[in-house]
């Protein structure tokens, strides 16, 4: 509701109108809220311009446009923002400002994908994988969430799963047996890896390797 406080000053009528505050749309409760998105906003119905604050009210930023059903986005930089350092506010278009609303849980924004490298390639001979060889890629990634790994031989795709190595949660491998239904063809790979805020990276290689003829049988006589 809205409040107003009347007063009379002889025969002039002055009324003060506090207009409802505005609300955190992605997180009300709750130990912590990570995200790589932008944070969003539900604005009272009345509110002509709003502003955000990441310094606990020190400084405001605009809010930028009311957007349709009385909502308002706005980006934060890549950090932690512990609680009461966002603050938002919303005016109607008298100059009335609202109650001041801050982040009552912890904020981490997280916008950069993790990085995958070291990656390696063993078990072929001279470069060439035969029936009966085992592909195995090694790699690491900058997350401990598990990662997908999918080769392709001739440009037909083997998905194969991911395990840790042991002893470090960052640090994967993943197998696959060259059967007697793979073509002969080129050898490629890639890693999708993926941060707990969604953040995701994607690297394809082509290495110097193929997929060859089983091992020539010889014969006697």
């Amino acid at each position: 509701d809205i409040e107003c406080n009347m007063s009379i000053n002889s025969a002039d009528w002055v009324v003060c109108c506090k207009i409802d505050a505005p609300t955190f749309t992605d997180f009300v409760s709750g130990e912590s809220f990570l995200t790589r998105d932008p944070i969003n906003v539900t604005l009272s119905s009345a509110t002509e311009s709003w502003e955000y604050s990441t310094d606990r009210g020190v400084s405001w930023e605009s809010g930028g446009e009311v957007l349709e059903g009385s909502r308002g986005v706005f980006s934060l930089t890549d950090g932690r923002y512990e609680i009461g350092e966002i603050k938002i506010r919303n005016r109607d278009e008298r100059g009335n400002w609202s109650d001041e609303i801050e982040n009552q849980v912890v904020v981490t924004v997280d916008t950069s994908a993790p990085d995958v490298s070291g990656v390696t390639i063993t078990g072929a001979v001279n470069n060439i994988f035969t029936i009966g060889d085992t592909i195995t890629l090694s790699f690491n990634t900058e997350t401990t969430q598990i990662p997908t790994c999918n080769i392709t031989i001739n440009g037909v795709g083997r998905p194969i799963a991911v395990t840790a190595q042991t002893g470090s949660p960052s640090d994967w491998s993943c197998s696959y047996d060259v059967v007697n239904t793979d073509s002969e063809g080129a050898l490629t790979y890639t890693i999708i890896s993926t941060d707990p805020a969604g953040n995701e990276r994607t690297i394809t290689g082509e290495p110097e390797f193929s997929v060859g003829c089983p091992p020539n049988e010889t014969t006697s006589d």
